[in-house]
């Protein structure tokens, strides 16, 4: 592996896992191939296993619980990552397979999906993601209009993040895509983006931009906005594996949940231990049998606190939806009825779209 950062983590993982086997507990993907240390060592002693494990590595959600609950701080997640990374380097998979989640990474960053609404003397936009807008449209406009009450040049910012390339370990689209998108986020003036999606968030934020990036959580909780009052409703909470360790959001969350009256209980696995839905690094497209598992497992474990679910992903509402009652926060906190049927499948697209004309319809009204 000529990959100098790929060989600091195997050589960590190598050294520190101790085989305690607490990892591998819930997860399918190491259960079928061993502890990450066992699975390190196999790397540095054999370069035909380092390819294999390359191969395999696209069957990890890349969820992160292995580094969670490790007792001795390996970050077995990272070294699976970077094991991806050198495959597509090395041109040892077929990204072929992943060409729907391509796809809809390049429908949300072209002339049709993106675009958006820069006021003059913008500092601060929303970036909602792509799949809220598709699937919430409503709530989504209702979440910018509430950040325009307070801030009237407040912009909004329809483009994808590149996650599912980040995911997959296609660094040329990372170069050519993430890297121009902060580019220009920062040639428009803007100090600090919004977040709705949690993988936006992480994305950005990791990339280390000229500008900060916050949550719309973090903002509205810390702002004086009236929220529906849904005194008596009472729901569970699923915290995306992505925010796995993002504790302030966890606090964020929970605190809107309060401010709108609603009691909520937490599963067994929450917060830095949640589960991951299923949908966490595109494994559904090569392996249906662990990301099945894993959304099982969520699942539920959901039901069994037998209330309706909430999340602040929504791809995760998406993808528990088959399984369980859910839907997002953003849902709670504007809408009096908030467990509403999501867009889906083609009609998100359209939503998508109409939802950008209607941006466009806001910034033509405000220049009058």
């Amino acid at each position: 592996m000529p990959n100098f950062k790929i060989r600091d983590y195997i050589a960590e993982t190598a050294e520190k896992c101790i085989d305690c086997g607490k990892c591998e507990k819930h997860c399918l993907f190491l259960q079928r191939h061993g502890s990450p240390g066992s699975l390190a060592r196999e790397i540095l002693e054999s370069e035909i296993s380092a390819q294999a494990a390359a191969i395999f590595s696209f069957e990890c959600s890349l969820c992160s619980l292995c580094t969670a609950v490790c007792p001795v701080d390996c970050n077995p997640s990272a070294m699976f990552g970077e094991l991806r990374n050198e495959a597509v380097k090395q041109n040892l998979t077929d990204l072929e397979v992943y060409s729907p989640i391509l796809k809809y990474e390049n429908l949300g960053r072209s002339r049709l999906l993106s675009g958006g609404n820069i006021p003059r003397g913008c500092k601060t936009a929303f970036f909602p993601g792509c799949t809220l807008p598709g699937m919430f449209p409503l709530t989504t406009m209702q979440t910018y209009k509430t950040l325009l009450q307070s801030d009237r040049t407040t912009g909004i910012i329809l483009d994808c993040c590149s996650k599912p390339s980040i995911s997959l370990g296609i660094s040329q689209n990372i170069e050519s895509r993430l890297f121009i998108l902060i580019g220009e986020i920062a040639r428009a003036g803007i100090s600090e983006i919004l977040t709705a999606c949690p993988n936006c968030y992480t994305t950005l934020k990791a990339a280390n931009p000229p500008f900060e990036v916050n949550t719309v959580y973090s903002y509205l909780n810390r702002s004086k906005t009236e929220f529906y009052n849904h005194e008596g409703l009472q729901v569970t909470i699923h915290d995306p594996c992505v925010t796995r360790f993002e504790k302030e959001m966890h606090e964020d969350i929970r605190s809107l949940l309060d401010k709108c009256k609603i009691k909520y209980s937490e599963p067994l696995h929450s917060r830095e231990k949640t589960f991951c839905c299923g949908e966490g690094g595109a494994t559904s497209f090569l392996d249906e049998s662990i990301a099945g598992e894993w959304q099982n497992k969520r699942g539920n474990e959901l039901l069994e606190a037998g209330l309706p679910a909430i999340s602040y992903c929504a791809g995760c509402v998406n993808y528990l939806s088959s399984k369980t009652q859910i839907t997002h926060l953003l849902n709670i906190l504007f809408n009096e009825k908030p467990f509403q049927k999501p867009k889906t499948f083609p009609f998100n697209y359209f939503s998508r779209f109409f939802f950008k004309l209607k941006t466009k319809a806001l910034k033509t009204k405000k220049s009058r």
